[in-house]
């Protein structure tokens, strides 16, 4: 099957009325034939397109019963003698109705409406096409997988991609992306492989639902830790959505007395780990320390030793305390299953030794350190399921009652691996999970979760080794330095373990960066130091520049007051002067005037008879004199007025 196909498969099987073999064949049939709407196909081809599109190989009679049964979605197009030559099509109503069922929301409206939410340097093209090889990978994988557990093999090879860190970065963010759209076509594209593999085994999925109840998962140590919440939040959140869909469906969760010793002997050997890395010296940021610790897990329980450390009701260096602390925490998260005491194999099994030296031999094959005593744990458990089983072959998961639940991806791989033609015990959370959802009722938050669990399948659990690195973090614990001080060389050292300091020595290294961040930090210090004192010159020519103007402004606001008053007094002596001349020179005037016309004193006693209108003329004189006087008087009498000018004359005098 060709990835351009996954999509289209998932589509088809993604739908909840189709819940047996027949009526999954049907609609399968019923998506090839509408594609080749009003053309028609004989069974022959409908044969051929389904397993050259989605490698699924059905018999002309398996095809040709699902179409004679129903008359109402299939019409023969073009008889013939023989029925299997007959070309079939739809009926216009079943044309019309998977038509509108072939809608939703596409990947590439997906990828688009994520690309507007981010700054990513990628086109929708290549988004879609990495964002689709992931999926077609995880969906190849999870299909091994359960037709492995189903006792079947996959029918076609399984794409070998290896994603490249920006391209990991890329798919991780698409999934941590809250949008509800994504997560829900995530889960319909991922959770179709059980529909394939159900029709790859010819079994009806509804038979599913009542095969959880006589189920029993027994807990792995890494679940249990992550429930208890030491192994980051978020995987937390997942572990407990996990528990609460099993529950759910009435599956009985339990752990073992190996789990319960192997999580009180992991406290006690990552804390004295701890204690001897450590010791008394003050912690550093969790950050700083993961990027020189061998061990990821050693940071889970570092960062829960920080968080700790802050309460403080807690001393720190008091590792027995913290110790009691963890396996208080982990034993409250124990509680809420039963508990099943079993007897272990190292002696009873004759090839005991020989599976524990395989699988360990396994594990370091594939980049891991394991300790020889969680190998035996495990071989015990395996062991253990298979006894419980039957120790007998089944014909598929459905049939076996007992699992083994864990987040160890190569305990998964190897027990199929070891154990070839049987159907494996040992079983992915995440593959149960899609199990589960699939066949119970989803919330929104189990979609987002689902999305999580796939993330997690991106992530490096163990980290390249470099025995230098405990060293080297021993050795900056116990320099007497910040904390600040010992993060920021942790910082320089990671960055340059590979290149400059590939084939130096610890102290080479530890001096060079300390050195490197001591001169730094000296450099940073004197430049704030000058920016301080650059700064308060600044001020201080400011506060000067400021006291010059203020004092300016008060000598410039007392001088205009002078002045305006000065100026006032001077001009209401002016105006009076001025009028005391004009009324004797208008009475001079009118005295020698009479004296020179004596006619005038006609005019005189005609004013006597025409008082009115004499009257009216002196009103009108003035009322135009008074206004000619508020005029003057607003001009040279205002002391506003008068500030205004001699503010605006002494200013432009200072200008200049």
């Amino acid at each position: 099957m060709e990835k351009k196909d996954f999509l289209r498969l998932s589509l088809i099987l993604n739908d909840n009325q189709s819940t047996t073999f027949k009526s999954k064949l049907k609609r399968l049939i019923t998506e090839v034939l509408r594609e080749h709407y009003g053309d028609g196909m004989t069974i022959q081809e409908i044969v051929i397109e389904l397993r050259d599109n989605f490698t699924l190989e059905f018999s002309i009679n398996e095809i040709l019963s699902i179409i004679k049964g129903d008359e109402k979605t299939f019409v023969i197009k073009h008889k013939n003698s023989d029925q299997i030559l007959n070309k079939y099509d739809l009926s216009i109503f079943a044309y019309t109705k998977a038509s509108e069922r072939s809608g939703g929301v596409s990947l590439t409206q997906i990828i688009n409406d994520f690309l507007s939410t981010k700054t990513q340097d990628i086109s929708v093209e290549q988004a879609e096409d990495l964002i689709l090889r992931f999926l077609f990978i995880e969906f190849n994988e999870d299909t091994e997988n359960l037709l492995n557990y189903m006792n079947k093999s996959i029918s076609f090879p399984i794409p070998n991609e290896n994603f490249s860190d920006e391209e990991k970065t890329f798919i991780d963010s698409f999934l941590s992306w809250d949008n509800k759209n994504k997560n829900k076509f995530i889960f319909n594209a991922l959770s179709s492989s059980i529909d394939y593999c159900m029709i790859t085994a010819q079994r009806d999925t509804r038979l599913i639902k009542d095969m959880f109840f006589n189920k029993t998962f027994y807990l792995d140590t890494n679940i249990i830790f992550r429930l208890a919440g030491i192994n980051k939040q978020e995987r937390q959140i997942n572990a407990e959505a996990f528990i609460k869909k099993c529950k759910e469906a009435n599956i009985t969760i339990k752990y073992t007395n190996l789990v319960e010793e192997e999580i009180d002997n992991t406290v006690e050997y990552y804390v004295d780990s701890l204690a001897k890395t450590l010791g008394s010296h003050q912690h550093i940021s969790p950050e700083a320390y993961a990027l020189l610790s061998n061990n990821s897990v050693n940071d889970d329980f570092y960062k829960e030793y920080v968080l700790w450390v802050k309460d403080t009701a807690n001393t720190a260096g008091n590792y027995s305390a913290f110790k009691s602390y963890l396996k208080k925490k982990i034993h409250k998260t124990l509680a809420k299953f039963e508990y099943e005491a079993i007897h272990t194999y190292n002696y009873r099994y004759k090839n005991f030794d020989e599976l524990t030296c395989d699988f360990y031999e396994y594990k370091r094959k594939n980049h891991r350190n394991p300790s020889r005593q969680s190998i035996q744990t495990d071989i015990n458990h395996y062991l253990f399921l298979k006894e419980k089983n039957g120790n007998k072959g089944h014909a598929s998961f459905i049939d076996l009652n007992s699992y083994m639940i864990t987040e160890d991806r190569s305990f998964v791989n190897w027990s199929k691996e070891y154990y070839p033609n049987t159907v494996p015990m040992v079983m992915l959370s995440s593959l149960w999970y899609s199990i589960l959802l699939k066949f119970s009722s989803r919330t929104e938050n189990d979609y987002v979760s689902f999305s999580q669990f796939i993330k997690f399948n991106l992530q490096i659990e163990c980290k390249p080794f470099d025995k230098r690195r405990s060293d080297i973090l021993y050795k900056i614990l116990s320099l007497d330095e910040s904390t600040e001080i010992k993060d920021e060389v942790i910082y320089d050292i990671n960055s340059k373990l590979k290149t400059d300091y590939q084939d130096k020595d610890i102290d080479f290294i530890i001096s060079t960066s300390h050195a490197t961040i001591t001169d730094r930090k000296i450099f940073e210090v004197n430049r704030q130091r000058d920016e301080q004192e650059n700064k308060k010159e600044q001020e201080r020519h400011a506060e000067n520049v400021e006291s010059y103007n203020r004092g300016a402004q008060e000598t410039l606001d007392v001088i205009v007051e002078k002045e305006s008053c000065r100026q006032k007094k001077r001009n209401i002596a002016l105006v009076s002067i001025t009028l005391c001349l004009l009324a004797g020179s208008l009475i001079v005037f009118i005295v020698l005037l009479m004296l020179e016309k004596p006619e005038l004193v006609r005019f005189s006693e005609w004013a006597n008879k025409n008082g009115i209108i004499v009257s009216a003329f002196f009103t009108i004189f003035l009322a135009i004199l008074q206004l000619v006087f508020k005029i003057i008087g607003v001009y040279m009498f205002n002391i506003d007025k008068i500030k205004e000018r001699v503010q605006k004359k002494y200013q432009n005098t200072l200008h200049k």
